[in-house]
């Protein structure tokens, strides 16, 4: 089935998923980049994002793209894709507000024949619920005057090689006429595999057990690494030599933050719970990574009143942005090791030349620092391996401590194998 070309595309949430989705309609359709964040809609307009993913001649390139805030601009609109976050709230449940504000939306501007497809991560059922919940009428009905779909984003900030373009895509809908269209739309812009599933649950439950499935692994490896620690056995020796095994998945210790990985267990414990089933993995797998942030801070604490013995320690923290080479500092873990560390005799300064500082101080009252200071800190701690690191700080660390001081490279990223250190000049 092919696509009409005179077909309009909206785009709801332009972050971290939506806009390089709607950056590819809009080099074939016309299209909408829809958010209701006014900065974020007035920088785009002058093609320049914020999250520094794409440049100016990338949003040129999408010559048929338009960014609004303003709803009414998306009347007419052939297909509405939701990319909006679903993040959990204090409690660690699923809070589903800005995707059911989304449909309230477009149920004031829809018409007969549209397609609403969410590509936001959810636990199964949550599609066709919030669809029948919200643009379910008396006159309007699923499948004869509107389609659903359900396709899971995909997006990796900071790869230049998994691109949507690049990465299979999974699809779903709500009866085969819907799927044929939906099928057709994804491959106008996507070169890779178009992946079909039978139900709409069927693809919502494959997008949340993709990151669960990481952040057990990831957790596994931090048990093992806390273990392997209370032994004094370096772990990143014991994974180097575990490697040589040619079925050994090598994931590594770390801080599992972020809007993915950190949050999508949730989701599939709580229907799981929904469910009358107790989780055995997957929610003690969380719990094990939302706890590494304050044991390691606990480590360091030890080792520099045990190697320092001072009142107060000058900290330097490499790295806020919740994963290597991005600028994406959400549901970081670091602000977890920070707050612990500040509130046990430490003055952090934390410098990431990857983030955009002005927003960092806005939403988090921290030190960010512009450049770390010669002969000051107390302590390094080195907490987001960035390529900019590598490049410009790390080669030259000794420079940026006092004359003794301790170095905690938790992420390996000096390859010498050595997690907590301390330096003599």
């Amino acid at each position: 089935m092919k696509i009409n070309k005179n077909i309009k595309v909206a785009v709801i949430g332009c972050g971290y998923v939506g806009l390089p989705l709607a950056l590819s309609f809009g080099k074939k359709f016309k299209t909408f980049g829809f958010d209701l964040n006014l900065e974020r809609i007035k920088n785009l307009k002058s093609k320049y994002d914020s999250n520094n993913e794409f440049s100016k001649q990338d949003i040129k390139k999408a010559k048929f793209i338009s960014f609004t805030y303003n709803y009414k601009d998306l009347i007419g609109i052939d297909y509405f894709i939701i990319t909006v976050p679903t993040p959990v709230n204090k409690n660690n449940s699923p809070s589903l507000k800005h995707l059911e504000e989304s449909f309230k939306m477009i149920k004031k501007i829809i018409k007969k024949g549209s397609f609403i497809i969410l590509e936001s991560t959810v636990y199964p059922g949550v599609t066709r619920n919030l669809a029948l919940k919200f643009i379910e009428k008396n006159n309007f009905k699923l499948n004869n005057d509107y389609y659903i779909g359900y396709s899971p984003e995909r997006i990796n900030p900071g790869d230049r090689v998994h691109t949507i373009e690049k990465i299979t895509k999974v699809v779903s809908a709500s009866d085969e006429y819907a799927l044929k269209k939906i099928k057709s739309l994804y491959s106008s812009i996507i070169s890779a595999k178009i992946f079909t599933t039978k139900t709409i649950e069927v693809a919502e439950a494959a997008k949340v057990i993709e990151n669960t499935q990481r952040d057990v692994n990831i957790a596994l490896i931090n048990e093992i690494e806390l273990i392997l620690n209370k032994m004094n056995i370096n772990i990143y020796e014991v994974l180097e030599a575990a490697n040589t095994k040619w079925n050994f998945l090598n994931f590594k210790p770390g801080l599992v933050g972020g809007h993915c990985i950190g949050v999508d267990p949730y989701y599939l414990n709580y229907i799981a719970k929904k469910n009358n089933y107790s989780t055995k993995i997957i929610k003690p797998s969380r719990e094990i990574n939302d706890s590494i942030a304050n044991i390691l801070a606990k480590r360091f604490i030890s080792n520099l009143n045990k190697n320092l013995n001072k009142k107060k320690y000058n900290i330097l923290i490499l790295g806020f942005a919740f994963k290597e080479n991005i600028s994406d500092f959400r549901n970081t873990k670091i602000l977890n090791l920070i707050n612990y560390l500040q509130k046990n005799n430490c003055n952090c300064y934390i410098y990431d030349n990857n983030i955009e500082i002005k927003k960092a101080k806005k939403i988090h009252k921290l030190n960010f620092i512009i450049k770390p200071n010669k002969d000051y800190y107390d302590g390094i701690f080195i907490a987001v391996n960035h390529k900019s690191f590598k490049k410009n700080i790390l080669p030259n660390l000794s420079i940026y401590g006092k004359s003794k001081f301790i170095i905690y490279d938790y992420k390996n990223s000096l390859n010498n194998n050595k997690i907590i250190f301390k330096i003599e000049k």
